[in-house]
């Protein structure tokens, strides 16, 4: 019995299937924004906008009184 169950374990270890839990999550995740656009991307064109509707003298100011770490943590994101 024993060996029966080791070659049954075994078989059932090469057999890759998907719940349909698994399947509807993949599904979902696919239109989720948090798995299709890139946060990098998404936050640069947010401080592009920013500073469009700023101007430079607006935005250089706003710019100007974001804390050190704040700003230490953008630029892992952006050039400011």
């Amino acid at each position: 019995m024993v060996a029966y169950n080791a070659d049954l374990s075994a078989n059932s270890e090469d057999v890759d299937y998907e719940t349909e839990h698994e399947h509807r999550k993949r599904e979902l995740n696919k239109c989720d924004v948090v798995y299709t656009i890139d946060l990098r991307e998404y936050f640069q064109t947010q401080i592009r906008n920013l500073y469009s509707q700023l101007g430079e003298t607006k935005y250089t100011e706003i710019m100007n009184n974001i804390d050190v770490e704040t700003m230490k943590n953008m630029q892992e994101f952006i050039t400011v």
